[in-house]
């Protein structure tokens, strides 16, 4: 891994880590969050999964504003970063743990 690309690394870690934290805070059924990226094609090519507990608390989730909630705390997380050519509607999917 490039120098470069280590230090973006480290700061998106952080940046999520700090994400997920608040979510965690507020919404309950939310467990944790993972990140894939390919630093060639970085931002493009981030994304971000986020789970919940099980497949009910992702049911409940789709179909309020919690979903939107979420994907808006991550970006203004990464946007902390610089990260500002991020499509949170194609980049940010959800799924449960069971």
């Amino acid at each position: 891994m490039k120098k470069t690309h280590k230090k973006i690394d480290n700061q998106l870690r952080q940046a999520l880590t700090n994400a997920c934290e608040e979510i965690k805070d507020n919404v309950e059924a939310f467990a944790w969050l993972t990140h894939q990226v390919n630093f060639d094609q970085f931002p493009q090519s981030l994304q971000v999964n986020c789970f919940f507990t099980n497949s009910s608390s992702l049911l409940d989730a789709t179909s309020s504003e919690t979903c939107t909630s979420i994907r808006q705390v991550i970006k203004v997380h990464l946007s902390k970063i610089a990260i500002t050519k991020f499509d949170d509607s194609k980049q940010i999917t959800f799924s449960s743990e069971d």
